[in-house]
């Protein structure tokens, strides 16, 4: 291409300035007329990557960085000053970026404080396109990316999968996804997240619904079953959905039929064209509605002309049911149905997601993706309802993950929440003068010692969470004594260094209510 400049050469280190000396002379020659620099498959060191950055401060329409693959076999303590060298000369040539391309290097948190200050630069304002996958990352990497992700107004396509996020990188990332509204294309496959991680990734795409390409793949969706079937129906321009090896099970796989149906029913057409559901343990009973899908999919497809690929590949359907499904459907869709693992007795798949370790919290979610207000809240709580003190362990839960160092305080979603929580106890409190629920919550703040041997013991735990939502609880309780009960406890602790650091917004709410 007349606007492209690219290395000829494959697999090559380059040293020094002479090493590359052909490429600075095209990239000179080109000038203005550069649009797209392509970098990948090999091994730059520092002063190639200098005289490179050098010549490109006179290239200002350049638009496309395909820097992957370009570290082989370097230290990671060179690739910091490297890329800073390169990036630095991009922007001084004031060029806009559209697209950049970072899959494959060793990028990592130590990389980080040179790659965000581009991320933020003038250069990058109309970022379309970033792709950071098989970085090394780590949880630690990903939250720092997330401080400049929801800056990039304009991104469509981010891809940032096989970098160990786990559940905190992912999450924080898709908070700041969450102020995005133009993502076509996401994939975060291979990050090992799950509970909060998935939770936050469906809000951002409650922003985002537009998507048209969403990878999961080898994540853990097991328990998530509602919440994901209500973001998949939000996206009704969806495309390809990468749930493979997701541990979705055979009710996952029913709810998510269930809400592409629901898709080509409401919306009356439906642009899916792939459907990765291989490795879930995907059993017989999800066949019929399988098949009802795929039939809907044909009747509604925005494009006729486009085949429907479905991988169901490394399930448990069983012999009779894969050729079932090729008989009825091999001429009309790609079906891939390899490695079925046989038909097994179907099991109750459905129980609760882990979300921190030994832990369950309450995913209350509206159909948007959006929290629900108070008196949805109330609903589900009350219909839930087995006893005060599993309510007030939710209590626990919601506050103590809610809690948010940043504004020493408990978020807003959390103080819904405990409303909620709150107006159900209150309802239920039938014995020692209205003091039962009280003193469960109490207990869990670690304020009040238990007197079941059994009960688990809070004190050891970060109890500032639940004490902020204890002191703003008082909002919502009209017996007096019920008051003046919990203001003695909170000020007991007042004056505890464990609890320096929200005191003033202790003290607010104690003397607000």
């Amino acid at each position: 291409m007349a606007n492209e400049v690219r290395t000829t050469k494959v697999s090559q280190k380059f040293n020094t300035v002479d090493d590359v000396a052909d490429l600075i002379d095209e990239i000179k020659q080109k000038e203005d007329s550069l649009e797209t620099l392509v970098l990948e498959g090999n091994s730059y060191g520092i002063e190639p990557l200098k005289a490179i950055g050098e010549a490109l401060t006179m290239c200002h329409q350049v638009k496309h960085l395909m820097l992957n693959d370009m570290f082989i076999s370097r230290l990671k303590t060179e690739i910091p000053e490297a890329l800073r060298l390169l990036f630095g000369g991009i922007m001084s040539s004031e060029a806009k970026i559209i697209t950049l391309n970072l899959n494959d290097n060793a990028i990592g948190p130590v990389t980080m404080p040179q790659l965000l200050p581009f991320l933020e630069s003038k250069s990058c304002e109309s970022l379309r396109i970033l792709r950071l996958n098989n970085c090394g990352l780590g949880i630690r990497g990903g939250q720092m990316l997330s401080n400049v992700l929801s800056r990039l107004e304009n991104l469509q396509e981010l891809i940032i999968g096989r970098n160990r996020l786990e559940i905190d990188g992912v999450r924080d990332i898709c908070q700041s996804l969450s102020n995005l509204s133009h993502l076509e294309i996401l994939e975060l496959p291979q990050n090992g997240t799950k509970g909060d991680g998935i939770v936050g990734l469906t809000q951002a795409l409650a922003s985002n619904k537009n998507l048209k390409v969403l990878n999961l793949n080898d994540n853990v969706l097991k328990g998530m079953d509602k919440l994901l079937a209500d973001t998949v129906q939000g996206l009704k321009y969806l495309e390809v959905l990468n749930f493979g090896d997701c541990l979705l099970k055979t009710s996952g796989c029913i709810s998510l039929m269930s809400a592409i149906q629901r898709v080509c029913t409401t919306n009356g057409v439906c642009y899916l064209r792939e459907i990765i559901l291989n490795g879930n343990e995907i059993g017989k009973n999800a066949v019929p509605s399988i098949k009802a899908t795929i039939e809907q999919i044909l009747k509604s497809r925005a494009h006729d002309e486009i085949e429907l690929k479905i991988d169901l590949s490394c399930n448990n359907l069983g012999e009779d049911l894969v050729e079932d499904l090729r008989a009825q459907f091999a001429d009309s869709i790609n079906l891939i149905v390899e490695d079925d693992e046989g038909s097994a007795d179907e099991q109750d798949d459905d129980e609760p997601i882990d979300l921190a370790g030994d832990e369950n919290v309450n995913l209350n979610q509206s159909n948007n993706g959006d929290v629900l207000d108070v008196e949805q809240l109330i609903i589900q709580y009350d219909s839930n309802f087995q006893n005060l003190k599993k309510l007030a362990e939710d209590f626990f839960l919601v506050s103590s993950k809610g809690f948010r160092n940043d504004l020493n305080n408990i978020s807003d979603r959390s103080k819904i929440e405990v409303e909620a929580i709150i107006k159900v106890g209150l309802k239920y409190q039938l014995k020692n003068h209205g003091f039962d629920f009280i003193n469960e919550l109490l207990i869990v703040c670690g304020l009040l010692k238990s007197e079941d041997k059994k009960s688990k013991t809070y004190s050891s735990n970060d109890l500032r969470g639940p004490v902020l939502a204890l002191a703003f609880s008082l909002k919502f309780l009209n017996d007096i004594n019920q008051k003046k009960c919990i203001r003695v406890f909170l000020k007991k602790v007042m004056d505890d260094e464990k609890y320096d650091t929200v005191r003033s917004n202790l003290l607010s709410f104690v003397y607000s209510f």
